[in-house]
Formats: structure tokens, sequence, C-alpha cells
């Protein structure tokens, strides 16, 4: 593996694997009572078919890097063959609409940004966000590069759109976000890789945070004012320092829940139902596309194919579902296309793959997605299999703008 290893679809997910699935799975084979044997094993071979198609998709993946390419990536060259102003204009455009986003998430009211189905316009505002990475990515490389003091205020405000994710609702996915488009954009950009030494703290550390965040959560987040509405407070040090971290450990051990979701409801497709044949994947695209804002929430409602739901599924075998918990990402396909929905993963890898090989040679369009289309991926193992392909329309738009704007000048030849 060359640097930069560690920010690639395989290590990433097998990272949310052994760190998030694996002890789960532990936990309920040797405590938990009344999970289906049938389902916990339909789980467990689903996750390694899912993975083992992420490696395939990636393995045969175009462009097979040679040595001399790892130790010299070509971005910086082909940035800086551009005018500073068109970079700067294309880094500003995704930092403008990343920061509109977030200050109209902001104005949202706390109940529907604390919900667990949001309906409305955040619902619109949530598919933005996948613009995130883009902005920080652009913004950051954009003031490594060229160091003026515009560029400096657009990479400020590029990461000022992670602080409220961060600071106010301790969010997981943003802060992986925020900091593997940070080391991908000083990798990428400067030849920096972390120390090797570096990275399995850092996996014990996201590890802690991973368990302990229900606890963050709790300690700030939202409270009831006085007046009866939900009012927001920042995650502060002292806020940290107070929470029981011995006690998170020792919870953590016997954590669950996903896994247990996820088992019972393998279980019951395998036994009480037929396949839905692309049904969940149709559901998942109304809810995430179809605005009902526009086209009325009796239009949208009657594009739903009818299904079950996890919760249908747990309340059948007398469980109850814990709010802000998952199924983790494999059911969802399953219940669609059987194990056949690896081919899912097996795309993912590959796109990954894809970007990932443009990027280092010093394209200019695939390293500005590249990040933001591998943390898509995550999701595929974690809340659904089809997250990273209802996501990706915004990532391939993102592209052909980027390729559009910079025209000829989207590649530099890397001197190596």
């Amino acid at each position: 593996m060359g640097p930069g290893y560690y920010l690639t679809p395989p290590v990433l997910s097998a990272a949310v694997l052994l760190g998030w699935f694996l002890p789960q799975a532990i936990t309920t084979l040797n405590y938990a009572s009344g999970v289906p044997e049938n389902g916990v094993l339909l789980l467990l071979l689903s996750a390694n078919l899912s993975f083992t198609g992420l490696l395939i998709g990636w393995s045969v993946g175009r462009g097979k890097l040679t040595p001399q390419q790892y130790r010299r990536v070509g971005i910086h060259l082909a940035i800086k063959q551009l005018r500073s102003g068109r970079y700067g204009f294309l880094a500003a455009a995704f930092v403008a609409v990343a920061a509109l986003v977030q200050a109209l998430t902001q104005l949202q009211p706390a109940e529907a940004l604390s919900a667990q189905q949001p309906t409305g316009l955040i619902t619109i505002l949530m598919a933005l966000w996948t613009l995130n990475p883009i902005a920080l990515f652009l913004g950051i490389t954009c003031f490594i590069v060229f160091r003026t003091k515009i560029s400096f205020i657009v990479a400020l405000i590029a990461i000022a759109c992670y602080a409220a994710p961060i600071l106010l609702h301790f969010k997981r996915n943003d802060i992986l976000e925020f900091g593997a488009v940070i080391l991908f954009s000083l990798w990428i950009v400067k030849n920096w890789s972390v120390p090797r030494l570096a990275i399995p703290v850092g996996f014990l550390v996201g590890l802690l945070l991973l368990f302990g965040v229900g606890e963050i959560r709790r300690a700030s987040g939202y409270s009831l004012a006085a007046d009866g509405s939900l009012e927001r407070n920042a995650v502060t040090i002292e806020t940290i320092a107070k929470i029981d971290w011995a006690g998170v450990i020792e919870n953590a051990q016997l954590a669950n829940d996903e896994f247990m979701n996820g088992a019972f409801t393998m279980d019951y497709v395998s036994r009480y139902s037929s396949f839905g044949l692309g049904a969940n994947l149709w559901n998942a695209f109304v809810q995430r596309w179809v605005p009902g804002q526009l086209v009325g929430d009796a239009v949208k409602q009657s594009m739903y194919i009818t299904s079950f739901s996890s919760l249908d599924v747990l309340a059948s075998y007398g469980q109850n579902w814990r709010v802000g918990t998952t199924s983790t990402g494999f059911p969802q396909g399953y219940k669609d296309f059987w194990f056949i929905a690896i081919v899912f993963y097996v795309a993912i890898g590959r796109i990954c793959r894809h970007l990932y090989s443009r990027a280092v040679t010093g394209d200019i369009p695939a390293a500005s997605v590249y990040m933001g289309t591998v943390l898509l991926g995550i999701p595929s193992f974690t809340h659904g299999t089809y997250s990273f392909f209802l996501a990706l329309p915004l990532m391939i738009i993102s592209y052909l703008f980027v390729e559009r704007l910079i025209g000829d000048k989207r590649k530099a030849q890397a001197v190596y």
C-alpha cells in the first residue's frame, strides 16, 4: 500500500467493521438471548460478502499506480498551473453554497434538527450537505497552494461550516469527514502522510468517541427551555471532561443494538418475506429526491411501494427499536436482492478506485470529489446499502461543474 492508504475505502470500511460491527457481533453471540441464530449467520455472511465486494471493486478499478507515482503526486502542479483567480473562484463558489446551506440549516427549528425522520426544507438541506467535503477540499488546497489573504478567508469559511455540526450536534460523520478531508488535502498537495504510529492511536481515540458520542450528546445537544421549546447547547471541554469514560468503555462492551436490529431483519426476510426486487431502493430514492414541498405530501406518499420497516420487524419479535440506532447497512440491499446486493459494494469500490487513480496523478475534478465520494461509502456499511448511490448524483454534478470551469487545465503531467 502506498502513502495515503488510510484514506481509501478498504481501510476505512475495515476500521468500521472491526471497531463497530465486530464487537457488537461478539457481544450478541456471547450475551444476547433471543436473537435468531439464522439472522446472525445471514448478517455475518452479508457483511463479509459486502466487504469482499468492495475489495474486488477496488482491486479491478482502472489505473495501476507505479512506485514513482506514489512518491510524487501531481495535483499541486495541476492547481499551480491554473490562475489563482480561477481556482479561487471555484473554491469560493463551493464554499459559498456550503456556507449558505449551513446557515439555512441552523435557522431551522431545533425540533426539525433533532427529529429522527425530518421533513420539510431540512430534508433538502441535508441532501446538499454532500457538497461540504468538496468545499472544504477546495478551500484548504486553495490556501495551501496560493497563500493569499482571500484564499485564507475562503479556507476559514469552509472550516467554519463544520463548526455547528461538530460543536452543537457532535455528529460522528461530520467529525470523520472533517478530519479525513484535511488529511487528504495535506497528502495530495503537500505529500504529507500521517505517521504510522499515529494511525492505531487515532483508531482507538475514534472508537472512544464513537461509543461516547451518546453521552456527549446527552450532556450537551439540546435542553428544554423555560418556555417549553428546545434550545441548543455547545459541546465544551468541561462537558467532555465530566463524562464517565470508564463507564462508557464498560457499556460499549455490551452494546449490540445495531447488530441485533440487523439480525432480526435478516431473519424476518429469509423466513416470512419475499424479496423486494428494488422496492426499498425506489422508496429510498423517493424519500431523498422527491420534494414533498413541490409535488405535495399526498403525491409523494402515493409513490412509495408498500414495504415493511425495521421497526415493524422488531415489533413482530416483541422487541423495541432504540432511538438513534440503525440496523447496519446490509439488510437494506438483502431485502431487495438477496446476496446479489454485493454488486453495489463492488460498484462503490470500482468508482472510488477510478477517482483515486486519477486524483493522485493530478486530475483536479477527481481529487475534488474523491474524499466526499469515499465517505459516502461508509454509511453503506452502517446505515443502508443504497446510501452511496442516493448521494452520488450530487458528486457527479460537482465533478462535471469543476471539469467545466477549469477546462483544459483539469490535469497536469506530474514531474517524477
